[in-house]
């Protein structure tokens, strides 16, 4: 269809109430977005700010993933009763680690065998 667009043309129609209700729709959308927009932020700043807990295993105590000094070892052994490969993960804190592990004059297997006979936590 060709609509007139001559003289006057360019001047504004008035307003419908649809038109109306559109521009209403569409500023509820804009906020709508710009607040999901900084929702997304707050929730990637507590991320950054948050930390992961993991447990201690010789300390028997949480202990922030942050932590410098902290050290995971991965125990692998078979099974006494089904024969079975097992692999089983040991977390030290950095507060447990005794400084020959630190200095690295302890083997792997060393290491491991220090925390199986490792107490539990301190009596105070």
């Amino acid at each position: 269809m060709n609509y007139y667009r001559g003289p006057g043309y360019e001047r504004e129609r008035p307003r419908t109430e649809s038109h109306n209700q559109l521009l209403q729709a569409q500023q509820i959308l804009d906020e709508a977005r710009q607040e999901a927009e900084q929702a997304r932020q707050y929730r990637d700043e507590a991320r950054r700010l948050m930390s992961q807990a993991l447990w201690c295993d010789p300390g028997k105590h949480a202990y922030s993933a942050k932590d410098p000094d902290a050290q995971q070892f991965e125990r692998r052994y078979r099974d006494t009763a089904t024969g079975e490969p097992m692999r089983d993960v040991i977390n030290v804190c950095g507060e447990h680690l005794s400084e020959p592990f630190r200095a690295g004059s302890m083997t792997p297997e060393q290491k491991i065998k220090s925390l199986e006979n490792s107490p539990g936590p301190r009596e105070e």
